[in-house]
């Protein structure tokens, strides 16, 4: 006890103690809070950390979202072109213009995405449809256009079935991809699992009248003058257009025409050496003619799709080089439509009288191949003639054939020595003796020429034809008293001189010309001549003239509808303008006699360029009006979308230039390849290696940022441009159309 109480008497090291519990505590509190500290900065790190990862995760979805919408603006595109395309048609029958867009949108995704489909629950008119794509499809979006792979496609998770899975319902007009993963883990191991589908709905398109794209916008080449090819390897992609001059391809030539539609006013022509290559399966071309010239190296002229030709396909073309002919090709469809020149009601029964209202198939040039044996069907509704051009006379001289060659004309000839020019009219002297000339029957010249009243003279027609030395000279052909009657008259001939015309036609054509497939259809108002294969002898197949080519009848309806659609072309780029009617098919000149091709020019039924109206616009005015030494009005500041205003007589297209649009109210040479449009007042020519491409999308929408300037550009040029498309895509985001459903995230 007395130590205790010593110790509590003796306070000496008390301090020391108190000092060592006071640092006891406070290094233990030390501690704690440092360890706090440590884990709340551990714990920071991990929140950043998996924050990082969540958003990269997230940029891998973003970026796979954008890469659908590439393809979400593309299909739009094609579904939006194709939809007014045929915005006609959809009207017509009453259907739904945003349902025809929306279907066609969701088949174009389907297809830009190789999508197979497995179930529909009604094949004939689809609701709902399910189906897969292969994952690679689906991940190769994730390659860039270099053909690098962007660094997020490693993240995107490859499905058991290596199939992604999507549903389209066409009644809500919606596709979905089915549970794509994203599985993202960064650098210092921290993972982040995305689940999602990915909803792409069908945006609202407006398709009021006004938005409908005009068809001139449709063109990648006008020329109001002539289309000019003299270059090789020359392709002229989207619809083209040729005033009076038409398409020319020259020399050493070489040119594809591959648009839906071609359209000239004159003649599609390939002179010696030239190739030319003019539509697509499924595309319509127009001519006033078509044909081959020249002498010299052999020329190939191959037609396809839908032809139709108001007056003759000619081959006229002398191929020198032995083994290789001039050749022209028809696969498809061949219209030779017309067989007179109007078809108005007090037109018919009228007796046609000239060869430039007639279609007929022509060969005057030796060593030609005409080839026929890929044609689906030919209408020729004409028939050819001998045609007093250069020489005088009253009317052309009829022939009994729809398909002839020139050495046949010989057929129809007679001989100076059987004429009688006693009487008021020229007449055969002796029938029986011009019969025995001729190889044939008396009656095939007494029952098909024309006579007199009694029976007693039988007629000619005069051919007075002015040599070029400026002679005159005086040729007579048989007249008949109808076009039956010429081929009636012509199929007797050809029956008993099978063995002339054989010689005789040998001279123009190869061996192994017109050879008809066993399957071509085939109406015809004249005799034709063809062979059943290479090196076979001509036949002639008598054509029996029906009522198919009266009034109201099937070819009549034909021919009036298909001049009322050229002109529409020739005029406007419109297959039907209601300004256009049965009265008003040819563009006749001011005595109403003769046509002048000239007359309402494409050019300026477009363009107001000397407007003698009150809006002020006056394309030839402002561009006279630049300063001395300027030729042009340009906008270059984006060279794919240029628009460039031209009064230079022959404007050449810098080769920076690759797309928009050009006016020119001259001559336009283009070396380069160019998308969008071009129009000519003049002439268009194409160097070597040249592209064209029509986009009618971005034409519209240039018009519309231009009209919606406060002074426009270009677009106030154009007449009634108040009317013209607006780009009712280019108010559209494809992102806002695109969402995420069942989306799901996991981290680890």
């Amino acid at each position: 006890m007395k130590f205790f109480d010593y110790l509590k008497k003796e306070n000496r090291g008390v301090s020391l103690i108190a000092v060592v519990v006071a640092i006891f505590f406070v290094s233990t509190i030390g501690v704690i809070v440092t360890q706090t500290t440590i884990t709340n900065i551990r714990m920071k790190e991990i929140e950043k950390a998996t924050k990082v990862n969540f958003y990269s995760s997230e940029q891998v979805t973003d970026e796979l979202g954008a890469k659908l919408n590439d393809v979400a603006s593309t299909a739009m595109k094609d579904a939006y072109v194709a939809t007014l395309s045929n915005y006609r048609n959809v009207m017509a029958y009453g259907n739904n213009i945003q349902k025809d867009f929306s279907d066609r949108y969701l088949n174009q995704l389907k297809t830009s995405l190789s999508c197979v489909v497995e179930y529909k629950d009604a094949p004939s008119d689809t609701t709902y449809e399910t189906g897969y794509t292969d994952f690679a499809n689906v991940k190769n979006l994730m390659t860039n256009a270099d053909g690098s792979d962007s660094p997020m496609k490693q993240f995107l998770v490859t499905p058991t079935s290596n199939k992604v899975f999507y549903e389209v319902d066409y009644t809500n007009s919606l596709m979905v991809l089915k549970d794509l993963t994203i599985s993202y883990t960064d650098t210092k191991g921290y993972k982040s699992v995305i689940h999602t589908d990915i909803v792409l709905h069908t945006p609202k398109l407006n398709f009021s009248g006004t938005n409908i794209v005009k068809e001139f916008m449709r063109y990648s080449v006008i020329a109001d003058n002539q289309l000019k090819v003299s270059s090789q390897n020359v392709n002229i992609g989207g619809n083209a257009y040729a005033g009076e001059g038409g398409i020319v391809c020259t020399g050493s030539g070489a040119a594809n025409f591959s648009g839906n539609t071609v359209v000239t006013r004159g003649t599609i022509q390939v002179q010696n050496g030239g190739d030319l290559t003019v539509g697509g399966t499924n595309s319509k071309v127009w001519a006033e003619n078509i044909e081959n010239t020249g002498s010299g190296s052999a020329s190939k002229l191959v037609l396809n799709g839908n032809i139709y030709v108001s007056d003759d396909l000619s081959l006229n073309g002398t191929s020198t080089v032995s083994g290789s002919p001039c050749i022209v090709e028809v696969n498809g469809n061949y219209y030779g439509y017309n067989f007179q020149d109007m078809y108005r009601d007090s037109d018919a029964g009228k007796e046609n009288k000239d060869a430039s209202y007639s279609s007929a198939i022509v060969i005057n040039g030796k060593n030609n191949k005409l080839n026929l044996e890929n044609a689906t069907y030919l209408l020729l509704s004409g028939r050819t003639y001998i045609s007093r051009t250069g020489g005088t006379g009253n009317n052309d001289v009829a022939l009994g054939e729809s398909i002839s060659v020139r050495s046949n004309q010989m057929a129809y000839f007679v001989p100076t020595s059987y004429v009688d020019i006693t009487g008021t009219k020229p007449f055969i002297s002796d029938t029986f003796q011009l019969a025995q000339y001729y190889g044939v029957a008396e009656s095939a010249i007494t029952a098909n020429v024309k006579k007199n009243a009694t029976g007693s003279e039988y007629y000619v027609a005069t051919y007075n034809y002015v040599t070029a030395g400026g002679a005159s000279d005086v040729v007579y052909y048989l007249d008949f008293a109808s076009e039956q009657c010429a081929n009636n008259f012509y199929a007797a001939y050809a029956a008993a001189n099978s063995g002339k015309i054989n010689t005789y036609a040998n001279k123009y054509l190869t061996n192994d010309a017109l050879i008809l497939s066993p399957t071509l259809l085939y109406s015809l108002k004249g005799d034709i001549l063809s062979r059943a294969s290479a090196g076979a002898d001509f036949t002639t197949s008598n054509v029996t003239i029906g009522g198919s080519w009266n009034k109201d009848s099937i070819y009549w309806n034909f021919a009036k509808r298909m001049g009322i659609t050229y002109k529409s072309l020739q005029m406007y780029l419109e297959s039907y303008n209601n300004s256009i009617t049965v009265e008003d098919i040819r563009f006749w000149d001011a005595t109403g006699n003769n046509i002048d091709k000239s007359l309402n020019n494409l050019f300026d039924n477009l363009i107001d360029r000397d407007s003698s109206d009150s809006n002020g616009i006056n394309l030839d005015a402002d561009l006279a009006a630049l300063p001395a030494g300027t030729e042009s009005i340009i906008d270059d500041s984006d060279v794919n979308k240029v628009i460039v205003i031209t009064k230079s007589s022959n404007y050449t297209v810098p080769g920076s230039y690759k797309g928009g649009i050009i006016i020119a109210t001259g001559n336009v040479q283009l070396n380069n390849n160019f998308n969008g449009m071009i129009i000519s007042a003049g002439d268009i020519s194409f160097a070597t290696n040249v592209t064209t491409t029509a986009d009618e999308m971005m034409v519209s929408q240039m018009f519309t940022a231009d009209m919606a300037l406060d002074t426009p550009l270009f677009s106030k040029y154009f007449k009634n441009s108040n009317t013209f498309s607006e780009s009712v895509i280019g108010d559209v985001r494809v992102d806002d159309f695109l969402t995420y459903d069942n989306w799901s995230k996991t981290e680890d």
